[in-house]
């Protein structure tokens, strides 16, 4: 018993929890980023909805995460901000590549058509969701005056 204990509580490392948060925090984000490419969606091309979108979600993941997630950095909002977007950046790439990809090559080869905007934009904010905790862990919210700091 006591080495099933000594397991389980090796597996809820504070990096653990920290990820955990992170998934909650960013999760909590996607409706507010899948709301907004659907009302985008209505009077633009699906490619720049969800470009959009995807500015709309980080700047809720932003304050989520800096609420919920990382330490204080010992930087300004702006700082911070500024390296959260750039994190994005290679995050929105992610998400309007595969978004994009599966909507029009993949869900047409293999004859998907249950609501493949959605499903296409939901796999790509995933995906994407993977990355962006290193990104943000290791730069973002990186405390100030360390190597990357």
């Amino acid at each position: 018993m006591a080495e099933s204990i000594s397991k389980s509580q090796s597996f809820w490392s504070p990096r653990h929890r920290q990820f955990l948060l992170f998934v909650l925090a960013a999760g909590a984000s996607v409706p507010v980023n899948i709301g907004a490419r659907i009302l985008f969606s209505s009077w633009m091309r699906f490619e720049a909805a969800v470009f959009l979108s995807h500015i709309v979600g980080m700047v809720t993941a932003y304050g989520l995460t800096k609420l919920l997630v990382f330490e204080k950095t010992g930087r300004n909002v702006a700082s911070e901000l500024g390296r959260f977007a750039v994190v994005n950046v290679i995050s929105v790439a992610q998400t309007w590549l595969v978004s994009v990809g599966l909507l029009y090559w993949v869900f047409p080869w293999l004859g998907f058509n249950r609501q493949p905007e959605l499903v296409a934009h939901v796999l790509g904010l995933g995906l994407a969701s993977l990355t962006s905790f290193v990104g943000h862990s290791r730069y973002s919210f990186q405390k100030a005056g360390n190597a990357l700091g």
